[in-house]
């Protein structure tokens, strides 16, 4: 009987395997996708965390992964059964990061420079932001210089590894470099007749405020004020004031004058006696200027 002739392919060589696509060593994506060429026909099978072998495809997407580190392993088989694998280790970080500012101004101070300390609960980088300004990277510690006064807003953010954003932190601080400015609302240089007086004053700002009459002692006062002063005649009322920083004013003078003695009148002429005139006329005068 005639032979029969039979071709047989021997492939002992495995297949090549490359990933073309696979999360980040950190990766805030609890189903990340995962893709791989082969140098030949191949079918695929893919095992998460050493567990059991399913069937996959070149472009896989993981079931949903727990936070932590995880390792895919993707193998290919070829038509004569050689075999090889490709595998992704990565941690999924589905947690936001914390920031936290550590050191800052006091809430009102005299400084035009601040710094800032802060920290994340975890490796991340950081952006920093003044008032409206632009955000901008910031690592440990910034300073801000030149601050005008008036109220400010330090806001830090940051990232970790992963991408995940922290909730925008922020501390406000009040610079204040200028002294208060004292005003009496009370009219000056005024002509009263008791001795005792209330003179009302305030300052644009909070503040302290002390008080001194004529030649007397410096003392706490409040506005309004209601010295008692032991003489008729011109007083001075001399009032300054500290903000809450320290800033000492300027001192402001009231001055106000003091009559409690009733005027007195005389007539230096008149008609003696009695009179047949329908008109007379009579003088008299006030010994104090300014009577009526």
């Amino acid at each position: 009987a005639g032979g029969t002739d039979r071709s047989v392919t021997v492939d002992t060589t495995a297949p090549t395997l490359a990933l073309t696509a696979e999360p980040a060593t950190y990766t805030s994506t609890a189903t990340p996708t995962l893709s791989v060429s082969s140098s030949e026909t191949v079918t695929y099978t893919c095992q998460i965390d050493g567990g059991a072998w399913q069937a996959c495809a070149a472009t896989t997407t993981t079931v949903e992964l727990a936070e932590g580190q995880h390792t895919v392993v993707i193998r290919g088989t070829d038509a004569s059964g050689n075999r090889t694998s490709v595998s992704s280790t990565f941690t999924v970080d589905l947690t936001a990061p914390g920031a936290t500012i550590t050191a800052a101004p006091a809430d009102l101070t005299q400084g035009t420079s601040a710094r800032f300390e802060f920290a994340a609960s975890e490796p991340a980088t950081a952006q920093c932001r003044l008032d409206d300004r632009a955000w901008g990277a910031c690592e440990g510690a910034i300073t801000f210089d030149a601050l005008a006064d008036g109220r400010h807003t330090f806001a830090l953010k940051v990232r970790d590894r992963a991408g995940n954003d922290s909730t925008i932190v922020t501390r406000s601080w009040t610079v204040d470099t200028t002294s208060p400015t004292i005003t009496f609302s009370t009219q000056q240089n005024r002509l009263v007749n008791s001795r005792s007086a209330a003179i009302a004053f305030s300052s644009a700002e909070a503040a302290t405020f002390s008080c001194r009459v004529d030649d007397g002692l410096w003392a706490a006062c409040a506005s309004p004020f209601a010295p008692t002063v032991a003489s008729d005649g011109a007083h001075t009322l001399r009032v300054q004031a500290v903000d809450d920083v320290g800033l000492v004013s300027a001192v402001a003078l009231y001055t106000w004058s003091v009559d409690t003695l009733a005027p007195s009148a005389s007539i230096s002429g008149a008609p003696a006696g009695f009179s047949k005139d329908t008109a007379i006329a009579v003088t008299f005068a006030a010994r104090e200027p300014g009577s009526t």
